[in-house]
């Protein structure tokens, strides 16, 4: 039973042959002898007044149904651990036969600091276990007691960072590591608005006190990912910052300690940075390096599990490194000191080394007071249930030459908006930003789907790019992003549509509203130069806009719903083929968001679907194109009907995606490197997500989709009769073909990326090559030649009109076989022609055994 009396910010606490907790006011104590608490006949203890936070003052209580003479009471304070009090010499207190007790609490250290106080009536003879800071009361109290209580003075102080609750450590005693003093203000441990963790060591009121937080739950074996946002590599020499695991409870696996420490220990010249399996003084359990990092940014992780703990310092923020060079340190740990999976949590301390062995942490040597940043942290378990939380630095520049590829650096931030009269996107795109190439370039695209859609160019050289590593400030000339906080961004510039020289301008206000997903929070392989990686973030996965768009001189409003995404990495822009989807409804809190990545024999697909602050992503993804149109500008086939499901563990998607504007951009490389054609698309989608096999949420909204496909020479034509027909091209002098289905009366075939990579300088065709071109639909069937002109962009072939096929063998085509059908496969055998209907025997050639079986079918023999 509990008893508050709130406005005197006073209380009671009664517990009735069971626990009973109370919280109390820091500042206030209370005296409620005369208090009546009915509790039949069961025995119950209770404290009639507590000491305020830093009194001196003794603890009182009242123990009641019970004879005071056969009963004591056990008292405990919890000050960074449990102590028994008044003293080991005393470790219980008598009771008055009135039934009220009195117990000194602050008998040594800094016992006014206690933040818990607990007492047990125990039976008068009873030994209770001596607590001299353990962190958790013996079970054999409860087993031991008739009834218990305790106070709570002091909440501990609570943080939310990276997606986790982590306690802040406090004591106004010495206690490890150091030891030390520990602070919980504000000064010393904070998490900013861009969502990072700062621990500092502060001076205050003469003492040092160092920092620490632990997560408040247990979080097993799996991937550690700690991403450091200060120079950790450069921390005085006295100072040491820890990145670890721990569990109070288990002292017989060390505690599951399992460390990455930063810290000279008291010598300049000491390697600064170690990687530890407690206990650390085992031959075998520690690895020792010097750091040196190139900039504030720094990853630095350890994979626990059974069988070994593999830990890894990386440059930059990478869960994985994209290459070796990004790697500082690797060290995998199979020894037999693994502790097995427990109640440890992870914790991150700043804290003072004592070198000289005096008892207490060490002073900085410089007099300063320290600090590190912690970006992130990420714990990453096999089913990867706790998703990276994205914050705006991710959305920032990106671009950390390293000599590998640097030339093969891309980036760009793409926002779109629709609205039920129009729809916008805009880009703003940086390639090779140290023009490494020649060709490094800075630009604007922007399309405008209106009656007549519009497509907006824009390019300056990379001198005119500028960009902030710390959030998404971005300047193209005169084009910007802006990013007023971590959910606000503002686009302004403007750019000339390619064909009619109209100026499109626009002012538009981007307020996130639906979440962050990182489609690829490590880098992938993108395509197929080696080492090549990208990564992709969706910042932005649905958002309210608000602002114009100038198209000339008429201004329209472009409110509506929105998204943006980031992508960045080193890879050929024009090497790997997308698919993309996007769709959202702010007002539901839902959006939709699909990559594919396509760069043979290699695919990325990732999906993730948002609804009511859940993200949901999907493993086991198909993708099939259902349908397609032809676009006549650059007579190039696309698809206009999309097909997508997903799975997951208890979740399945069902997405059909019906195109229905389609704009085309064309991205010239040089040389014999395929251009890359891009199809931006407004599309309607009808969603169904299932949960369990039971529809629980649909969906039906108009949003973006993507195509891109390479272009080196591409040939198409004219089926008249033949919708739904497949197309086969056959180069005669390579004996390479290529298929494509008629769509709206045209096929189109062409060249891709892996033509280049197998002849670099004629992929797909050469100049004179002859394409023999032939369409088959049921039992109809046409075709025509085309000779290759590589001074022409395209080449239309001539049409073709379907005929229904000849009977196979029927060589004079009267509706019969006879032998002379097998007379005229005979002179073809003699001359060396080929055809179709007479090669019977389906080897490729026409010989004489293929006329000999069209003669016993003549006879009768046999059926063709």
């Amino acid at each position: 039973m509990i008893i508050t009396l709130a406005a005197a910010a006073m209380f009671a606490c009664v517990g009735v042959g069971a626990a009973a907790i109370s919280t109390v006011d820091d500042d206030a104590g209370a005296d409620f002898t005369s208090l009546l608490v009915d509790t039949a006949s069961t025995p119950a203890i209770e404290f009639t007044y507590v000491p305020p936070y830093g009194s001196f003052d003794d603890l009182k209580g009242q123990v009641q149904n019970v004879t005071s003479a056969d009963y004591k009471v056990a008292v405990y304070i919890y000050v960074s651990g449990w102590w028994t009090k008044p003293t080991f010499a005393e470790p219980l207190t008598s009771i008055q036969g009135d039934g009220n007790w009195r117990c000194d609490i602050t008998t040594g250290g800094v016992d006014q600091y206690a933040t818990r106080i607990k007492a047990y009536l125990v039976s008068d003879g009873y030994a209770p276990p001596m607590m001299d800071g353990g962190q958790t009361l013996p079970e054999e109290l409860d087993q031991n007691s008739v009834a218990s209580v305790e106070a709570i003075r002091k909440e501990e102080r609570q943080i939310t960072f990276s997606g986790y609750n982590w306690t802040v450590k406090s004591s106004e005693m010495l206690v490890g590591p150091g030891p030390n003093y520990f602070s919980d203000r504000n000064q010393s441990v904070w998490v900013d608005e861009e969502g990072e963790l700062h621990l500092k060591i502060l001076k205050k009121d003469g003492k040092w006190y160092c920092a620490e937080v632990y997560t408040t739950e247990s979080l097993g074996c799996g991937k550690y990912v700690f991403y450091a946002a200060s120079r950790v590599d450069r921390l005085d020499k006295n100072v040491v910052a820890g990145l670890f695991t721990w569990d109070d409870e288990a002292p017989e696996y060390n505690y599951r300690e399992i460390d990455i420490e930063f810290s000279r220990w008291g010598q300049e010249m000491n390697d600064n940075t170690q990687y530890v399996v407690q206990p650390w003084d085992h031959p075998k359990n520690m690895h020792r390096f010097n750091m040196v990092l190139n900039g504030n940014y720094s990853t630095h992780s350890f994979d626990w599990s059974t069988e070994r703990i593999f830990f890894q310092s990386l440059h930059g923020h990478y869960s994985s490194p994209p290459d070796d060079s990004y790697i500082i340190e690797s060290w995998n740990y199979t020894d037999s000191g693994i502790p097995p999976a427990g109640g440890e949590n992870a914790r991150i301390n700043l804290w003072l080394n004592d070198a000289d062995g005096d008892s207490i942490g060490d002073l900085p040597s410089d007099g300063q007071e320290a600090e590190i940043i912690i970006g992130r942290f990420e714990h990453i378990t096999p089913s990867n249930t706790t998703p990276l939380q994205p914050m705006l630095k991710d959305d920032a520049y990106h671009y950390s030459p390293d000599g590998i590829n640097d030339h093969l650096y891309t980036e760009w931030w793409y926002f779109n908006v629709y609205n039920n009269d129009r729809q916008f996107m805009v880009t703003y795109f940086l390639t090779d930003p140290a023009n490494l190439t020649g060709l490094g370039d800075a630009e604007v695209l922007a399309v405008v789907y209106d009656e007549m859609p519009l497509i907006g160019f824009a390019s300056t050289p990379v001198s005119d790019f500028t960009a902030d590593y710390e959030k998404p400030d971005v300047t193209i000339g005169s084009n910007t992003l802006l990013a007023l906080n971590n959910t606000t961004f503002v686009i302004n510039g403007s750019c000339y549509d390619i064909y009619t020289n109209t100026q499109i301008q626009w002012n538009l206000t981007y307020t996130r509203d639906v979440g962050s997903w990182f489609g690829t929070p490590a880098p992938v392989h993108g395509g197929h130069v080696p080492d090549d990686w990208m990564q992709w973030l969706c910042y932005m996965t649905g958002a309210n806009v608000a602002g114009t768009i100038t198209i000339g001189e008429t201004t329209y409003n472009m409110s509506g719903r929105g998204y943006h995404d980031h992508n960045w990495g080193e890879w050929l822009f024009d090497d790997p083929q997308w698919n993309w989807a996007q769709v959202s409804a702010p007002e539901e809190n839902v959006s939709l968001i699909l990559g594919d990545a396509i760069a043979p024999p290699t695919r990325n697909t990732m999906m993730a679907f948002k609804r009511n602050g859940t993200t949901i992503t999907f493993a086991d993804i198909n993708l099939s194109y259902m349908g397609y149109g032809f676009d006549m500008i650059t007579s190039k086939l696309y698809p206009d009907e999309y097909h997508v499901t997903g799975n997951s563990d208890e979740y399945s998607l069902n997405v059909t995606i019906s195109v229905i504007k389609n704009v085309p951009l064309v991205r010239p490389f040089p040389g014999a490197l395929p251009d890359y054609v891009i199809f931006e698309q407004v599309s309607d989608y009808t969603i169904t997500l299932f949960e369990n096999y039971e529809p629980v949420y649909s969906l039906n909204q108009s949003g973006f989709s993507e195509y891109t496909t390479h272009k080196i020479h591409t040939v198409y034509g004219r089926v008249l009769n033949g919708g739904g027909a497949l197309a086969t091209v056959t180069n005669a002098r390579t004996g390479e073909s290529k298929q494509s289905v008629v769509a709206s009366g045209y096929y189109s075939v062409d060249g891709d990326f892996l033509d280049y990579l197998a002849n670099d300088t004629s992929p797909w065709v050469a100049d004179g090559d002859i394409l023999l071109i032939e369409a088959v639909k049921d039992q109809n069937r046409g075709n025509t030649t085309l000779i290759v002109d590589m001074s022409m962009d395209r080449q239309q072939a001539t049409d073709i009109t379907l005929q229904p096929m000849p009977r196979n063998g029927d060589l004079n085509s009267d509706d019969e076989i006879t032998p002379a059908d097998a007379a005229i496969a005979l002179e073809l055998a003699a001359s060396g022609e080929w055809g179709a209907d007479a090669d019977v025997s389906g080897d490729g050639r026409v010989t004489s055994l293929d006329g000999l079986v069209i003669l016993q079918a003549a006879a009768g023999r046999l059926e063709l």
